[in-house]
């Protein structure tokens, strides 16, 4: 498996250490040579490499420091001398590695190759840990910790335009506590069973998402899972759980896939100031942007949508149809030659701060001339306009980098989990 060096983090210091005063620092400091560090009545701690395999069949080599289960040091010296002759060691992770802040503390173990500079991580008995290491990652699940890392051991140059990691950290909770309920609460007929809301449509597949920390484990979280499936079971109906990145418990995942539920795959969340994102965009080729709420629009468009995204979409007729005197529901469409070629939505959330972006899919013979760019822009001088602060994008791997250079943010992911009847 090759590493590429490009996608290589290293982090400074440990985290504990990297608060400490440089008075401190001075006077408790016994040595550092670059991947040893020992300081008084703390403890010895190494830089290790934690491996991370992404789905590409790269490595992604994360530096991070940890204390040492090493005794009185003398097995350490030893096999720094030895150039690691692969004896395992044991310790505690030292630094928060972000998309998964909840390692922090983990017990981890490593082990060295013969002329190896740092040892590398090979197990821990922490389950999210041993995820880590253990599965493979798409790139855009390693974006997230990308600000955070640019910003924890370099500050930023002139002209740099990410922001720091507090805003981004802020970013995330006012989306969890004031975007993300809306998935349940617009709905009048939403049922709460525990931790969990579901919502029913006649039309379209059923819906079932919770809060960031569902409070629920082991056979009472199986429990809640298997109701919301065997209640669809009896409509005939097929729904969809939504789970993000950073929710806990952290084997929702796995415990939804032993109950019958499928990944639809996982997209991007990505949030942008409204403000940033509405200068002006020049289409050519006799593209027009327009607002509708027409239903033979709504048909248009939905068609488009199912050939781009190549599965059916035409729940959204009936969808926009529900929503088609809604004044918080904005669609618009691209069109070149009397034809739809592309359209979106902006749904802006009642008494928050938050406007989503929906849709953006363009027909291939037209990508590359600036629809998407466009469409963004657009809503989001309607979202300004609307008194909205900020646009949240949940974003496949397409739009992910077009969203990142117009200075959106990275702030966690989203995967939906279906179970079909």
């Amino acid at each position: 498996m090759g590493e590429n060096q490009e996608l290589s983090r290293v982090y400074a210091e440990p985290d504990d250490f990297a608060q400490w005063t440089e008075l401190d620092r001075g006077a408790t400091v016994s040595w550092y040579d670059g991947r040893v560090l020992a300081v008084q009545d703390f403890g010895m701690t190494i830089r290790v490499v934690l491996p991370i395999s992404l789905d590409t069949g790269e490595t992604v080599r994360i530096e991070v420091w940890a204390v040492l289960d090493f005794g009185d040091g003398a097995e350490l010296a030893s096999e720094l001398e030895n150039g690691w002759r692969g004896v395992p060691a044991r310790g505690l992770l030292l630094n928060v590695v972000e998309p998964w802040p909840e390692v922090y503390g983990a017990p981890v173990t490593f082990a060295g190759e013969p002329g190896e500079w740092l040892p590398r991580v090979t197990g821990s008995e922490h389950p999210v840990l041993h995820r880590v290491i253990t599965e493979k990652w798409p790139v855009s699940v390693l974006a997230l910790g990308r600000f955070w890392f640019e910003n924890r051991v370099r500050a930023p140059g002139p002209g740099d335009s990410v922001e720091p990691v507090t805003d981004v950290s802020a970013l995330l909770s006012a989306f969890d506590t004031q975007a993300r309920p809306s998935e349940w609460e617009a709905y009048a007929d939403a049922v709460r069973d525990s931790e969990v809301f579901r919502v029913a449509w006649e039309h379209r597949r059923g819906f079932v998402a919770g809060p960031p920390n569902l409070s629920l484990e082991g056979a009472e979280l199986d429990a809640v899972i298997a109701r919301q499936r065997d209640f669809f079971a009896a409509r005939g109906q097929s729904v969809e759980w939504k789970t993000w990145g950073h929710d806990k418990p952290a084997d929702l995942p796995q415990r939804l896939e032993a109950a019958g539920f499928v990944s639809d795959g996982r997209e991007t969340v990505l949030i942008g100031r409204a403000e940033e994102m509405a200068g002006p965009v020049h289409l050519e080729g006799g593209i027009v942007l327009r607002e509708t709420r027409d239903q033979a629009d709504f048909q248009r468009l939905a068609a488009t949508a199912t050939e781009v995204f190549e599965r059916d979409s035409s729940w959204l007729v009936d969808y926009l149809l529900d929503k088609q005197d809604d004044p918080n529901t904005v669609v618009v469409v691209a069109e070149a030659g009397g034809q739809v070629v592309s359209s979106a939505r902006l749904e802006i959330v009642p008494g928050t701060e938050f406007g989503g972006l929906w849709g953006g899919g363009t027909l291939a013979p037209w990508r590359g001339k600036g629809i998407y760019r466009a469409l963004v822009a657009h809503r989001a001088r309607v979202a300004i306009e609307r008194g909205v602060k900020y646009l949240q994008v949940d974003a496949t791997e397409d739009s992910r980098p077009i969203l990142e250079r117009l200075g959106f943010v990275v702030v966690t992911t989203a995967t939906g989990y279906i179970w079909q009847p």
